[in-house]
């Protein structure tokens, strides 16, 4: 076999995979969580609401559930990828990181969709450089995607990898809470998705995860564009990123086959 060919379930020890409706109570009770402990701890400064809450509310639990069923390796994947898998994740993070950028810039034209700019580009910009990293970009990366390409995308698998990953990127961007912010973080999430079935390894997701987490931090840091520079960069990144998710697609096929 292809050393680069995406693996299954069936290179893992046998462990009997969880039903779907599982993923989605975790999620549910992760939510509640998040909820609760934000609640609770209100007013407890960044490094809670940045660093503990995400970890204790969504890697904690994804983490004791996986331990429960008995499928962490299934859950949380990390098998050896070849030259084509590794290229095929690279241009998946990539096309879908400008695609979720464009579609974000796209929509940020609108009316009313700058409102919850200023606040969020305030909150990024008032901690120094490295711990803007870690808040924003790879405590987010990782906690998030234990739950939804981990956990939630496990217990998904016997739908398909089609319908899995749709199902998992729309709960992703249903967790966020913002209309404007759905359609970037649903692509981004679907995206993912397909890293993880493609490859078989969860944490090319995460890593790819953290990487457009950062682009989005440097695009906020550098500073708003706008006039006709903006629309080009806009239309620009969603060719690009259509292209590379396609690219994608086409080699990992190759891979596959």
């Amino acid at each position: 076999m292809d050393s680069s060919s995406p693996r299954t379930e069936a290179d893992l020890p046998a462990v009997k995979v969880p039903q779907a409706w599982e993923g989605f109570l975790l999620v549910g009770v992760c939510l509640v969580l998040f909820v609760a402990l934000a609640g609770l701890w209100q007013g407890r400064g960044l490094p809670f609401r940045f660093l503990f809450l995400p970890v204790l509310a969504f890697l904690v639990p994804s983490l004791l559930w996986a331990l429960w069923r008995g499928g962490i390796r299934q859950a949380f994947p990390a098998h050896e990828v070849g030259r084509r898998g590794a290229a095929a994740a690279l241009l998946f993070v990539l096309g879908g990181s400008l695609l979720a950028l464009g579609l974000a810039g796209l929509i940020s034209l609108l009316p009313g969709a700058r409102e919850e700019e200023p606040a969020l580009r305030a909150l990024v910009l008032s901690v120094d450089p490295l711990r803007r990293l870690l808040y924003f970009a790879l405590v987010p990366a990782l906690c998030e995607e234990s739950l939804f390409r981990g956990a939630l995308l496990w217990c998904l698998r016997p739908w398909g990898t089609a319908a899995a990953s749709l199902a998992s990127a729309l709960a992703f961007a249903l967790v966020h809470a913002s209309p404007y912010r759905f359609l970037p973080v649903a692509v981004l999430g679907w995206v993912l998705a397909y890293v993880v079935f493609r490859t078989g390894n969860f944490w090319l997701a995460v890593g790819g995860h953290a990487l457009h987490n950062s682009a989005v931090l440097w695009a906020m840091s550098s500073g708003p564009e706008g006039g006709a520079a903006a629309s080009f960069y806009i239309a620009g990144g969603i060719l690009v990123g259509a292209v590379s998710v396609w690219l994608a697609f086409w080699l990992s096929r190759r891979a596959s086959g």
